[in-house]
């Protein structure tokens, strides 16, 4: 059981990174090319709700913190199943703060959108 949780840990972890580099990937396109690649990195939370960036990027940085939470709340139930509760309750803490976080901006976004398009 606790092989098979760390493996879908690390595999969504995997996952987070993938869309995250994605996102950079799309931003890369979008923004001037005096960024650089930590630049972008730093960038990319900011950036993404902007205009001029693309929605497949937006779906990426949302997927993203997705796959995260989701890694997180695994590593919480691993971490809860070998004892440590004080692990398992940061990470839980931050899966929850991961979701809350996105939602919050995802939120923001399409409130903003409907106030732009009146």
């Amino acid at each position: 059981m606790g092989l098979l949780l760390f493996v879908a840990a690390v595999v969504t972890l995997g996952l987070a990174g993938w869309n995250s580099y994605a996102v950079i990937d799309e931003l890369r396109r979008a923004l001037p090319p005096q960024f650089n690649e930590l630049d972008l990195r730093w960038a990319s939370g900011a950036h993404v709700w902007t205009p001029i960036t693309s929605d497949a990027a937006r779906r990426y940085h949302v997927r993203s913190h997705l796959w995260a939470s989701l890694s997180f709340s695994l590593w919480a139930i691993l971490l809860w199943l070998w004892g440590e509760l004080i692990g398992a309750a940061a990470f839980g803490g931050l899966a929850v703060l991961a979701v809350t976080f996105i939602a919050w901006q995802c939120y923001h976004y399409r409130v903003r959108r409907q106030r732009n398009s009146n």
